[in-house]
């Protein structure tokens, strides 16, 4: 009876977060490794952080690595490349 975040918005706003960041209009290309460790639910955790800890940017893609956590509680954790648009 509890609301998740589902891994697909998850992707979306992971890619729109990198849009941001990079100033590339970008569209997923592969999943490299995406591991959901704890359901993220709207209610009990309105707002997580998102750690791109490496983001590489080549001449069609951008590949990214991090987490979203929350102080003492990690959600996800991704590897995801996208092609630059």
């Amino acid at each position: 009876g509890k609301p998740i975040t589902p891994g697909v918005c998850i992707i979306k706003i992971l890619g729109e977060l990198l849009e941001r960041k990079t100033g590339c209009s970008l569209s997923l290309r592969e999943v490299k490794n995406l591991k959901f460790v704890n359901p993220i639910s709207p209610i009990d955790d309105p707002e997580v952080d998102v750690s791109f800890q490496e983001i590489v940017q080549e001449e069609a893609e951008v590949r990214a690595r991090g987490v979203i956590s929350v102080p003492g509680k990690v959600y996800t954790k991704f590897s995801l490349i996208f092609a630059k648009a």
